[in-house]
């Protein structure tokens, strides 16, 4: 028995001595801390990363009028030409650069001036097709206007000249009131020109009235 328990103490202290022969594994201590690293462990080099790359993807490229032709860009689309115009203002406001301010001032220029050849020829067809617009009603030159406020001035009077027989006019004033003395004089113009009734009615004298 006592052989027996002296075989059992010599097997376990080889066993243990063989054990702490056997070289130590770190590589699994070190895939657990890579397994602790992100987000969910509060570690957020890996979305910074992703971040980064994203933001690398995002970077635009603007595009430039140099890459068209003076006539491209006159005969351009007018949706395609104001997505361009749109564009090239966003590149100039972001780079802030002499060069890229004076493509978007350029674009201004031709865009101006094709507004001023459509106003052109919207005013041609205009002379040629009276019909289509209300100028004959409303002109829109000098002339025009100057001759239609001298027709509506002399229907007005024509109208009121006709009407003294059938209107008058009741004028309530005030002595002390300055403002009645303005209008006074332009009560006599109007009965000396139009020839119109007026009856004045002092308000101090007839409160009821």
């Amino acid at each position: 028995m006592s052989r027996l328990c002296s075989t059992m103490t010599i097997c376990i202290g080889l066993i243990l001595f063989c054990v702490l022969l056997v070289p130590i594994d770190s590589s699994a201590d070190s895939k657990a801390d890579n397994e602790k690293k992100g987000w969910w462990w509060y570690k957020y080099e890996v979305e910074e990363e992703k971040s980064k790359e994203e933001s690398e993807t995002r970077k635009k490229t603007y595009p430039s009028i140099k890459d068209y032709t003076r006539e491209e860009l006159w005969n351009m689309h007018p949706d395609d030409f104001q997505a361009l115009l749109q564009e090239i203002q966003k590149k100039a406001v972001m780079t802030l650069k002499e060069e890229d301010v004076v493509e978007y001032q350029t674009m201004i220029y031709i865009a101006n001036q094709k507004a001023s050849a459509f106003a052109a020829v919207s005013g041609m067809v205009a002379q040629k097709n009276p019909g289509l617009t209300v100028e004959s009603d409303v002109p829109v030159t000098a002339p025009g206007r100057k001759a239609k406020v001298r027709q509506q001035n002399i229907a007005l009077q024509t109208k009121i000249a006709m009407s003294q027989d059938n209107f008058a006019l009741i004028y309530f004033y005030r002595v002390s009131c300055p403002y009645c003395a303005a209008q006074e004089k332009i009560l006599d113009m109007f009965t000396e020109k139009y020839g119109w009734k007026v009856k004045g009615v002092d308000i101090e004298e007839n409160p009821g009235l």
